[in-house]
């Protein structure tokens, strides 16, 4: 989750420059692609979990243990 409050920060801040100063806009422009392309990474790595051989995954949501398991593998689960 850490790629998407990057890109959030990233989004705010070319916002705010290209609003600041309106000789920048390019730089707003490609500073709100980064923040979108980071927020897309860090979507992406955090719906994938690796379960090692021999171990089960247990999936929580907001604390509370779900009652599917996790098998051995590439799994994907919700990112929040």
């Amino acid at each position: 989750m850490f790629f998407v409050f990057l890109g959030i920060i990233a989004i705010v801040i070319g916002a705010s420059v290209a609003k600041a100063n309106p000789n920048l806009t390019s730089f707003g422009k490609v500073t709100r692609y980064i923040g979108l392309f980071f927020i897309l990474v860090g979507l992406s790595t955090a719906c994938f979990v690796q379960i090692q051989p021999g171990e089960v995954g247990v999936q929580t949501l907001f604390g509370q243990i779900q009652s599917g398991t996790l098998t051995e593998g590439l799994n994907m689960v919700n990112p929040w």
